[in-house]
């Protein structure tokens, strides 16, 4: 069997060679650029509570996970739950290590050909295709009755 690459190997299949061979063209589909975040609720962040009135006071601090680019692929039509539509969304980026978690938040900055997409917070509910050579993908669900 003769390889398609150099440094092919059967042990082996998707080494960089063949992953930096695909990337250009996947990269070169990503139409959007996002930010994915945390609230970091530790030390001095954590949530205060308020024993008069019962309630707790949360941090606005954010730490960025992610800012780049993405594509973001629709995967069903919104659905009706509690009485608003939920949509379900793919995201894929380019950065394999990316250490995304479920309920992080996703902002879509800009979207040249879909700009309402920057409307809208997004909130990651599942991982994906963790071993996807070429690129890291995840679920986000967004509430297309509330803006961001």
């Amino acid at each position: 069997m003769v390889p398609l690459v150099p440094n092919w190997s059967q042990t082996h299949p998707f080494n960089t060679v063949w992953q930096d061979h695909l990337q250009g063209p996947v990269q070169r589909t990503y139409n959007a650029e996002i930010e994915v975040v945390y609230t970091d609720l530790t030390g001095s962040n954590a949530p205060v509570f308020d024993p008069e009135t019962g309630n707790y006071t949360y941090p606005d601090e954010e730490v960025q996970i992610f800012r780049g680019r993405a594509r973001i692929q629709p995967i069903r039509t919104a659905t009706e739950k509690g009485g608003t539509q939920i949509q379900t969304l793919l995201v894929s980026v380019s950065q394999l290590d990316l250490d995304i978690r479920p309920k992080n938040i996703m902002r879509v900055l800009s979207c040249a050909e879909n700009p309402v997409l920057e409307n809208y917070k997004y909130v990651v509910y599942e991982i994906t295709d963790s071993s996807n050579p070429i690129e890291r993908t995840f679920y986000v669900k967004q509430d297309v009755e509330v803006g961001g």
